[in-house]
């Protein structure tokens, strides 16, 4: 099994665009899809986020055989590396979200700090999608909202480079089956659209898909967004 991708990153009403895609890096059987949004509120985030993914990059690199222990020894790593690199920028407050997928054949390991998402699409349905590591969610997880907050709405609860301990979040994908398509999105992206008409959305064929991504999001975000798609497709002979 092999992967096909389209990825685009967008300013949106920003000044600044602080996402950062890296939108597929091979090793062996093994291919790597990451993309971290910077955290403008803590300053420098369109380079907390390029510096993040690369360093993700090669620490998975070196770590073909990926587990989820090792996967979180690398994101706890990430994190340390950020605080020392942004001391150094004389800015200790900059910070970024992550999600990536590795995938290795028809498996895939996910892993994630924040509220940039991965969705896992199959038919039309949506069988998997990360936990966004929100305020919001926190609070409504706890009861503790009962009604709307908008002011809370792109405020996360950890992000890579906070100085306080990181808890990545990891999830092992099995059976991934052909025409299985994996969507890897910032916020400015998933603000613009929900769920349930993404689902229906990847039932088209993947440039399809793309596009009409790309137009909603130009039409209505605000944010920055972001976005990989991806496609499993046959192995080539």
């Amino acid at each position: 099994m092999e992967y096909n991708y389209y990825s685009y990153s967008g300013i949106g009403q920003r000044p600044i665009n602080e996402d950062y895609i890296l939108p597929k890096a091979e090793f062996g059987t093994s291919e790597l899809f990451v993309l971290c949004d910077g955290m403008g509120g803590h300053g420098n985030g369109d380079l907390a986020a390029n510096f993040v993914a690369n360093y993700v990059y090669d620490q998975l690199k070196i770590n073909a055989e990926l587990h989820t222990e090792q996967a979180h020894l690398i994101v706890e790593q990430t994190s340390a590396a950020l605080v020392e690199y942004a001391c150094t920028m004389g800015n200790p407050q900059m910070g970024t979200t992550l999600v990536f997928l590795k995938t290795e054949h028809n498996q895939a390991l996910a892993g994630w700090v924040g509220d940039s998402r991965l969705y896992h699409f199959r038919n039309g349905e949506i069988l998997f999608k990360t936990e966004d590591h929100s305020m919001v969610n926190w609070l409504a997880k706890k009861g503790a909202l009962p009604g709307y907050h908008k002011h809370l709405e792109h405020i996360v609860w950890q992000a890579v480079g906070q100085k306080t301990e990181v808890n990545p979040d990891f999830a092992r994908i099995e059976n991934i089956h052909i025409g299985d398509i994996f969507l890897l999105a910032s916020d400015g992206l998933t603000e613009v659209w929900a769920d349930h008409d993404l689902a229906e959305l990847t039932t088209e064929k993947p440039k399809k898909v793309t596009e009409q991504l790309l137009n909603r999001c130009r039409e209505r975000a605000r944010d920055n967004y972001s976005f990989t798609l991806i496609e499993a497709l046959p192995a080539s002979v």
